[in-house]
């Protein structure tokens, strides 16, 4: 039997910070909230899903997460992010393996790359 899906679940400090990040400035969208207060959310980019959440029953577990998103292209998400002045671990470049890619800073570290092949 295979999956039908894979979300990928990163531990963030601030719910409101981190929401208001992948949403607003990244361009998730947002499929649903959890808990009182809200404290769990589910979002989706295209086929890509992450859930983003403030309790976990492990301690200092935030800002250990890398997502790496594949796109078409890439150079008007980089150009967006750029006027966004978001945090990037790297700008963009074609790398050697194939890809054309870039990566960013989320508000507790994690890792968000994002590219597209040049193959």
């Amino acid at each position: 039997m295979k999956p039908i899906a894979s979300t990928t679940v990163l531990q963030v400090s601030n719910f409101s910070k981190s929401l208001h990040f992948y949403t607003e400035i990244l361009g998730f969208e947002l499929d649903f909230k959890y808990g009182e207060p809200e404290c769990y959310a589910g979002l989706s980019w295209g086929s890509a899903y992450l859930h983003i959440g403030t309790f976990s029953p492990y301690k200092d577990n935030t800002g250990h997460g890398v997502i790496y998103l594949t796109f078409e292209e890439v150079d008007s998400i980089y150009k967006r992010l750029v006027k966004a002045d978001v945090q990037f671990y790297s700008h963009i470049a074609d790398q050697d393996y194939g890809m054309r890619d870039f990566s960013v800073k989320d508000p507790d570290g994690n890792q968000i790359g994002f590219g597209a092949s040049i193959a």
